[in-house]
């Protein structure tokens, strides 16, 4: 055992010194960790010095078993990575381009491995070694073509979300495609029960896990969160979901990564774990089981053997096999959806690399016995050539591109999936349930409406849509209100709304404690039968905050198909004319004109009606409240909720908006 822990800790080390390298030359640590593998293994450290190499790196049973616990925490993180709305927003044209960047390096990767000399095949079946090499050259490494593109400044431009979108359907259909091939590895590929069986145990456990299994796995949370909150809890229950998970498909004859994979998108997608226990297992995964994992893959690499010749030349038609087959493929699923070759390109050169993705498929197929030292070794080399390969032609590609413009902020939006009402069954609390369910069409949402008291009173909403999911809670009063309402927003909740007339008393102690964003809902001076708003005011400013009203307002538009005016409100000239240049007016109102239509663009490629208006004006306050005066049913202001003197201050222009307007007010404040 003592030897064990030398190595691990050997491993470790100089795993995590060469990642924190290669990230200091903005390539991702994976490649750093792999090398660190590489110099350990008999490449290096075997010629150098072959007994010590031996003493520290030979047989071991226990090492396999803690690879395969990391190639589960990989894919779990790897599933919490998979965005199903972002995919579902950008469908059809993320399945075209994923279907092209799948089919054609599935085609030419199987044609690559059925023609491969026998050498490299050795005596292993001609067809499942044609499979493993396809399914190896066919998925993407999610973690790097983020990390990429985030270094580029591309990641939220409209391509960057179509390539992470396009990135995430290659890799949760490629890891169905891994499991179906594993299993002819260990069952035998012929056409038989066995294989039919494979292929229904892979897609049943694949439709249950995505359909019902977020369900299952909120009420599961919820459950143990009513009866042990916190962090502590939570993190062991994660745990113990992604060891049962990978048991479970291990023992129908999957891969145990299968399991992990699928408990990784089943637990994202469910949004009842804290982001504080999902960072912790994310931090477990890169600071030690990654470099462990990929340290001990590069052990495995013969690299020797892949520079003779001509093992070498085969090795460079991998990767330019794996190359030409994600850009063709990416290429003809563009021109299917009418995008630019320009724009195919750049999503195929965003595909391309491999990483740690690559690295998982090759260890998988040396672990099976299905592929040989010489031939794992060449399929690690073309994920490490692939992957650093791609920033350098990204960058090329991009500047030859004429637009980067920043995509529609989808993600505060589409990060709410639990929503708390506290109410007391007034006229404002039943009007923000009303729209809630009026907005959750088409999207799961859980409202819960909180009531507290002695007295339970009745449900304040009966729900139209079948996709907003209402659970009523009464909880007596044992110390004050806020203090019951904020204990139950504690419990992973990701917008508390708050149906309010005036910023006092308990809205005004929620509002200063609540560990949310919340949304404060004003209703209209004039009662109306049904809401419906056909115009809405956007003001606007250049802060995150405002961005994310910008997404609320989207989010609102598209369901009544409003029409949104952006304001923003500047100084008129002349005020302070003589402590200001001259040209301070005109630099204003381009920062507003820039501004405006910078909005505007990411609400108009949303398909909404949007209309810019610059008001100028001493006061934005006034000028917003006059501005409204019966021209719109809306107004949306974003804000940085700021303790102020015991109270919680939204702004003086919010609050004299939300005290003076005579429509309906909405106020998010996201800080």
């Amino acid at each position: 055992m003592k030897d064990f822990l030398f190595t691990l800790a050997v491993l470790l080390v100089v795993a995590r010194v060469f990642g924190e390298v290669a990230r200091k030359l903005h390539q991702p640590a994976v490649l750093g960790e792999l090398t660190a593998g590489l110099l350990l293994g008999p490449s290096f450290l075997g010629w150098l010095a072959p007994s010590l190499q031996s003493d520290l790196f030979g047989p071991s049973e226990t090492l396999p078993r803690l690879t395969t616990l990391s190639v589960c925490f990989l894919l779990a993180v790897t599933g919490l990575e998979i965005d199903l709305p972002l995919i579902g927003r950008r469908a059809r044209t993320a399945a075209w381009l994923s279907g092209g960047g799948l089919l054609v390096p599935l085609a030419l990767g199987f044609g690559w491995g059925w023609l491969m000399p026998e050498a490299l095949r050795g005596n292993h079946e001609r067809f499942l070694v044609a499979s493993f090499v396809a399914v190896a050259l066919a998925i993407s490494a999610i973690p790097v073509v983020a990390t990429v593109l985030l270094e580029l400044g591309a990641l939220r431009t409209p391509l960057g979300q179509l390539i992470l979108a396009a990135a995430m359907l290659d890799d949760a259909v490629g890891w169905i495609l891994l499991s179906v091939v594993a299993g002819f590895a260990q069952r035998g590929s012929g056409l038989d029960f066995d294989t039919v069986q494979i292929v229904f145990l892979t897609l049943s456990t694949l439709a249950v896990s995505l359909t019902v299994g977020p369900r299952w796995m909120s009420r599961f949370v919820g459950w143990s969160n009513s009866r042990d909150p916190g962090p502590r809890s939570q993190l062991s229950l994660f745990l113990l979901c992604m060891i049962l998970a990978s048991c479970f498909t291990e023992w129908i004859g999957l891969e145990p990564g299968f399991g992990a994979f699928l408990l990784g998108v089943v637990a994202g997608q469910s949004r009842r774990f804290s982001h504080q226990v999902l960072e912790t297992v994310e931090l477990m995964t890169v600071s030690f089981f990654s470099p462990l994992f990929f340290a001990t893959a590069g052990l495995k690499v013969d690299l020797p053997s892949i520079l003779q010749h001509p093992i070498w030349l085969y090795t460079l038609s991998l990767v330019v096999v794996a190359s030409v087959g994600k850009f063709l493929g990416c290429y003809l699923g563009g021109k299917a959806v009418g995008l630019a070759r320009s724009e195919s390109l750049v999503v195929g050169a965003g595909l391309n690399p491999r990483g740690a993705m690559g690295v998982i498929v090759a260890t998988l197929g040396l672990k099976l016995g299905v592929i040989e030292t010489q031939l794992y070794s060449m399929l690690v080399a073309m994920a490490l050539i692939t992957s650093l390969l791609a920033p350098p032609i990204l960058r090329y590609l991009l500047g030859k591109l004429e637009t980067t413009e920043p995509s529609p902020s989808h993600s505060f939006s589409a990060g709410i999936r639990r929503i708390l009402l506290p109410t007391a069954g007034g006229t404002n609390s039943r009007l923000a349930a009303s729209m809630l369910d009026a907005v959750s069409g088409g999207r799961e949402l859980e409202l819960t409406t909180l009531k507290v008291g002695n007295e339970p009173g009745g449900p304040i909403l009966s729900p139209k849509s079948p996709t907003l999911h209402v659970k009523t809670l009464h909880r007596k009063l044992s110390g004050s209100v806020e203090e019951t309402v904020l204990d139950e927003a504690h419990l992973d909740y990701h917008l508390v709304v708050l149906g309010a007339g005036q910023l006092e008393g308990v809205v005004d102690r929620i509002l200063q404690a609540t560990p949310c964003p919340t949304l404060v809902v004003r209703g209209p001076s004039q009662a109306e039968n049904e809401f419906r708003p056909r115009s809405i005011l956007l003001p606007v400013v250049g802060s995150q905050y405002s961005r994310h009203a910008v997404d609320l307002c989207a989010w609102w538009a598209r369901t009544y198909a409003s029409q949104i005016t952006l304001l923003h409100v500047i100084p008129p000239e002349g005020d302070l004319e003589m402590f200001l240049p001259d040209t301070y007016h005109q630099s204003r109102r381009d920062f507003a004109e820039r501004l405006l239509d910078g909005c505007a663009d990411l609400l108009r490629r949303d398909g909404l009606t949007t209309d810019t208006l610059i008001l100028e004006h001493i006061w934005p306050e006034k000028a917003i409240v006059e501005e409204l005066n019966g021209k719109y049913d809306l107004v949306i202001m974003g804000t940085n909720m700021e303790p102020l003197s015991g109270r919680a201050y939204l702004g003086h222009c919010v609050e004299h908006v939300l005290q003076n307007a005579d429509p309906t007010v909405m106020v998010l404040s996201s800080s």
